[in-house]
């Protein structure tokens, strides 16, 4: 492998702007590049704590909202740490998109261990214990926080059927790339009568990674739900979910997925 898999973050990063000009045509979402005044985050933290994670060269930081307070927590990490983490999660998962072998299946799972090990004793440990059992907590992750998936994190717990504490056994989490964002979403997300359910059943169950436990999860959502479509296997491909998805106002989505950097189709991790 000749090419750095963060190398194409900077055609990401053209993306993601073309992404935030076609949401700032929203009427709503006009001003989501503008410095929100403390009120806007503090009403955006009134359903749950709104953590902000951030880190220097020197320390890491979480801001963690609720109402009118902000309580900063320490973060035992540094930016370097966080790049260091980043690199070495990217490269595991760039060999196993080139070559889904064994080894790059236990080089994969052991990075994913790592990190998400590390993230609960370097940053999510810490804020959860700030966040004091909160019911739902909603993260906005600067920088390359955002690459990694926070919520997995994990230590050691021998009282539980796995072995591990994960982030999401002690709290709901959800992300937000800012407050206002998060805020219109819940506005939104108030509005919308949840009656009918589309479930993807894993679309492949006969790969090595199959998740057979995913039917149960999709029976599970759809008895929540006066109305229900349920795609398995086969069935749950392009056309039949785009057919479906614009009559459902609840989505379950049972498979795995696919970090996509850049833009290049022959990059590394494109599909």
């Amino acid at each position: 492998m000749t090419q750095d898999p963060l190398d194409g973050l900077a055609a990401a990063r053209e993306e993601f702007d073309q992404v935030v000009r076609e949401i700032q045509a929203i009427a709503e979402f006009r001003d989501v590049h503008a410095a929100p005044a403390f009120d806007t985050v503090a009403a955006a933290a009134g359903s749950g704590p709104l953590v902000y994670l951030t880190a220097t060269e020197s320390s890491g930081t979480a801001l963690v909202v609720r109402g009118g307070d902000v309580v900063p927590v320490v973060l035992g990490l540094t930016a370097g740490d966080l790049r260091t983490q980043v690199h070495q999660y990217f490269h595991a998962y760039q060999a196993l998109r080139h070559e889904p072998a064994e080894p790059n299946h236990e080089r994969w799972q052991v990075a994913l261990d790592g990190v998400t090990q590390w993230l609960w004793d370097a940053a999510m440990g810490p804020v959860l214990d700030a966040v004091g059992g909160a019911a739902q907590t909603t993260l906005v992750a600067c920088g390359q926080f955002g690459l990694l998936p926070l919520h997995a994190a994990w230590t050691p717990d021998a009282s539980l059927p796995t072995g591990r504490r994960y982030v999401v056994d002690a709290t709901a989490v959800s992300y937000a790339a800012k407050a206002q964002a998060h805020q219109e979403c819940e506005r939104r997300a108030a509005t919308i009568m949840g009656r009918r359910l589309l479930a993807v059943v894993d679309p492949n169950p006969d790969g090595p990674d199959a998740l057979p436990d995913t039917e149960w999860e999709a029976a599970a959502a759809a008895a929540r739900f006066p109305e229900a479509d349920i795609l398995r296997h086969a069935d749950a491909d392009l056309e039949a979910v785009e057919r479906l998805v614009g009559n459902a106002q609840i989505l379950q989505f049972g498979c795995h997925g696919v970090a996509m950097l850049g833009t290049d189709p022959a990059g590394p991790c494109r599909e």
